[in-house]
């Protein structure tokens, strides 16, 4: 299932709608046709993950409580993550809490410009951690994606994002997701392995200390991190 919004596909200008694949919810350019090779690959996450709305149980609340966006009438809603509060205004306002959130975290403002609209970024708190976006949502719905300046090793083509699962844990996967399902547990280095010629070797702590290491598990290339800088103190 999808649902259309008011983003624009950073690629070919065309719509994005909202998708649903087994990791969550995420942006994909309304023109991609799996059948034709030819049309438009464009995705990105999306970091505040709704559930699946439509497929969620609605039931009453003794108590209203309204949407901090938009003003509507907020819903108990179940979905697979459990229990949430959804907003009656979706898809046209997509806010939802979790019942477990307890006090909201305030969000914390940003110097950094939004690169979209201009209005100055913001640390908010999601379902999965903290993450930056536009203060001027919902108008301006530009998320800030934590790249970590490596290109895919698998497609080539997508620059790999620092992630966090639902368990906490952080791993790094593709930009292009669901296009592209790369991911890796470990940090990954824009070098090849010198033993194997493997694309890409990864950064691993382990007891003995932190390592550079080839993911390949038929290759036993491994070499320890170089130290960091010490820290320089002053009289």
């Amino acid at each position: 299932m999808e649902k259309p919004t008011d983003e624009k596909c950073e690629r070919c200008g065309a719509p994005l709608v909202i998708k649903w694949g087994k990791h969550g919810s995420f942006y994909a350019c309304s023109t991609y046709d799996k059948e034709d090779p030819n049309t438009c690959t464009f995705t990105k996450e999306n970091p505040i993950n709704l559930p699946d709305l439509d497929s969620a149980d609605v039931q009453e609340t003794t108590q209203e409580e309204y949407c901090e966006n938009c003003g509507r009438v907020m819903v108990l809603k179940r979905g697979r993550f459990g229990q949430f509060m959804a907003c009656t205004g979706y898809p046209d306002c997509k806010t939802t809490r979790r019942l477990d959130q307890g006090k909201k975290v305030p969000d914390i403002p940003l110097d950094e410009l939004c690169p979209k609209c201009g209005r100055n970024m913001m640390i908010r708190h999601g379902r999965f951690g903290e993450f930056t976006a536009c203060s001027g949502y919902p108008e301006c719905k530009y998320v800030k994606q934590n790249f970590i300046g490596v290109k895919c090793p698998e497609c080539k083509e997508g620059d790999l994002v620092e992630k966090r699962a639902r368990k906490g844990n952080t791993f790094y996967g593709c930009g292009n997701y669901p296009n592209c399902k790369f991911t890796s547990a470990h940090k990954p280095i824009a070098e090849k392995c010198p033993s194997c010629g493997g694309e890409y070797l990864v950064e691993k702590n382990l007891k003995a200390g932190p390592v550079i290491a080839c993911p390949n598990k038929e290759c036993d290339y491994e070499r320890p991190a170089p130290a960091p800088e010490a820290a320089t103190t002053t009289a």
